[in-house]
């Protein structure tokens, strides 16, 4: 392979890299800015720790596709941003956290929403 083409080559792999950069943040934000929406003020800032509930789990917007939509997103962000750098431990440390909101949401925030919601379906 000559010079030239190996430097275009690169550069191809680059342009590439760049675009799934800027391409994650940009997703990320789209679904900040639509689970803002679904959720408005108060269910996106002071949500069950603050007493607030809606009648049931909110399941228009980001959460007709995923039950948790804000960490996808930042997964998507932390791939993109290992792909623009090229860097493993950007890949190992997107994957950590991949897998640390799997067991947040599996053991931790998943079982607790289900409690509060069957909770407040029983009548009093």
């Amino acid at each position: 392979m000559t010079g030239r083409k190996r430097e275009r080559e690169r550069k191809k792999t680059t342009d590439r890299c760049r675009n799934i950069k800027e391409l994650s943040p940009t997703t990320k934000l789209l679904i900040v800015f639509s689970v803002f929406k679904s959720l408005g003020i108060k269910g996106m800032y002071n949500g069950d720790s603050f007493g607030f509930l809606f009648d049931a789990p909110v399941m228009d917007g980001p959460y007709k596709y995923f039950s948790d939509p804000q960490y996808v997103g930042t997964t998507l962000s932390l791939v993109g941003t290992a792909v623009y750098y090229q860097s493993i431990v950007g890949y190992i440390l997107a994957v950590d956290m991949y897998i640390i909101f799997w067991v947040s949401v599996m053991f931790f925030e998943g079982p607790h929403m289900r409690r509060i919601y069957s909770q407040k379906k029983k009548p009093e």
